[in-house]
């Protein structure tokens, strides 16, 4: 329902701002989501956005696209997810770009719905 659904982009909002330099900068759009119906373990709900953040320089760094999850309450963020795991910062060159490119691909296909 309508009530469930602002519930669930509020929860995923509040995750990604939770990981910005200037959470109350972040714009969202093209926001949409999808329940996934589980008998097993219950429903989730995938939401799919991009949004844009102001960088610590005070400028704004363009729009990213994230896929993020919610299910029993909690929010995994993959986009938050990979960059964690492989930080882009050390990278230089055509690796940074590999790897932003495979980051990028992978939340494509996550949000193909």
């Amino acid at each position: 329902d309508k009530y469930q659904n602002e519930k669930v982009i509020s929860a995923v909002k509040h995750e990604i701002e939770g990981h910005m330099k200037d959470p109350g900068s972040v714009i969202y759009k093209n926001i949409k989501t999808k329940i996934n119906k589980n008998q097993e373990r219950g429903n989730t709900t995938s939401v799919c956005l991009e949004y844009n953040a102001k960088n610590s320089m005070g400028g704004y760094t363009g729009f990213e696209e994230e896929s993020c999850t919610f299910s029993d309450g909690r929010v995994t963020c993959l986009g938050i997810i990979l960059k964690q795991t492989v930080p882009l910062d050390g990278l230089t060159g055509v690796m940074k770009q590999l790897i932003d490119q495979i980051n990028k691909d992978a939340i494509r296909k996550e949000c193909d719905f």
